[in-house]
Order: structure tokens, then sequence, then C-alpha cells
């Protein structure tokens, strides 16, 4: 509310999220070409090939990659059906959870730390099938297991560290990174 967002943000994590989305296509549809919103693989070859352009040392290319993503789809309030009008908003990946368990899964920060629940699986089904990249990032160590276990594609952890580097419960171990 004191951010001045739509009243329908006010009080739904999906419309929340929904506006964000908005957010960012404007501030790519503004940039004049700075900011390019990517929604799919092709996307990415062709900024990469443009990039290869950029002439001269130490150059670095004007136009930005963004692709839209969560931390926590918590925002799908429950809702199967969230997780399409979250794609169509242009979402390409997403982690299942943040700083607290939700209804897909238990968080390494949550307080039960579970694995994935009926609903997550399903979720990360569909994930899957849209092409949506499964990020694991703060996600607990059984939810990692229930999401390599179960992946037909490859995830991301997008960002955390490595247990044998520094011994924290938050970071991935040996076996989790094979």
């Amino acid at each position: 509310i004191t951010q001045l967002q739509p009243m329908r943000t006010w009080f739904s994590l999906l419309e929340r999220q929904l506006y964000h989305a908005e957010k960012l296509k404007d501030a790519s549809r503004i940039s004049g070409d700075e900011l390019r919103f990517i929604t799919a693989p092709n996307e990415i070859k062709k900024m990469m090939e443009n990039r290869a352009y950029v002439k001269g040392p130490g150059s670095v290319p004007s136009t930005i990659a963004v692709l839209f993503s969560a931390e926590g789809l918590q925002s799908l309030e429950g809702k199967r059906e969230n997780l399409s009008k979250l794609y169509e908003s242009g979402m390409r990946m997403a982690g299942l959870v943040h700083f607290f368990d939700n209804k897909l899964a238990g968080s390494m920060h949550g307080e039960k730390k579970g694995g994935l629940t009926e609903f997550g699986v399903t979720i990360v089904q569909d994930m899957e099938e849209m092409g949506m990249i499964v990020d694991i990032a703060h996600s607990s160590h059984d939810t990692v297991a229930d999401v390599l276990k179960m992946a037909r594609r490859p995830v991301v952890s997008s960002h955390g560290g490595v247990q044998a580097v520094c011994s924290v419960n938050r970071n991935l171990t040996d076996v989790e990174i094979k």
C-alpha cells in the first residue's frame, strides 16, 4: 500500500507478481532495447549473437537480457492454474520456496524443512512441461532430493554456496551438486 501499488496487489501475492511482470515489461519497452525481456531459448541465442558483434577491446554490449523469475511460488496461492497465469505474464524461472515452507515444499529456512508436497510435485511437472526452469535455491535438502529424483530437465541453483567451502546448512552438498 505504501509503495502505491495498485489496489489489486494489496492482498494477493499472485496479483503482486503479475504487477511486477507488467513493470518489467514496461521497463523493457521504454529502454530502447537496452533491456530485453527474454521468454524463449531462441531469444537468448539471438541475444548472444548480437553481443558477438560488439567491437573494440573492453566493449560492453548495450543490451541486457532479463528473465522474469520468482523466489518462491507462494504467489500461486495454492492454485495450479495460477502457474499458467505467471507463465503467460512472462515468468520462465521460479524457485519453489524462499524463506519459509509453503504449499509446494520445505524451505532451507522453514520450520519443517520437508520435501515436496503432492502439490509441489504437480507444479514441478507442470513447470517442466511448460519449459520453465526450476530453481532449487532456498530449498531444503529434502526438497532438493525430491526435485532431483523426479526432474527430467536440468534444474538451477541460482544463488547459494557449496558446503565443502562453507559448511552452512543452506549450501549444497557435494552429492546434491553431482
